[in-house]
């Protein structure tokens, strides 16, 4: 049994266009790793860069 490609993704409609989101362990980790008491939207902004399919 195949796992479809689109199973794992989160797909969300914004007035009309439709965003498609892959999130994986490495992207989460590196958010993880990077967000600090005094600074987590920039980590948050670059983790849904890294997650969004183009």
């Amino acid at each position: 049994m195949s796992k479809s490609s689109t199973e794992s993704h989160i797909i969300l409609t914004i007035k009309g266009q439709e965003l498609a989101f892959a999130p994986n362990t490495t992207a989460y980790n590196s958010l993880i790793n990077d967000m600090a008491m005094d600074n987590k939207i920039a980590p948050t902004v670059t983790y849904l860069r890294r997650i969004v399919v183009p």
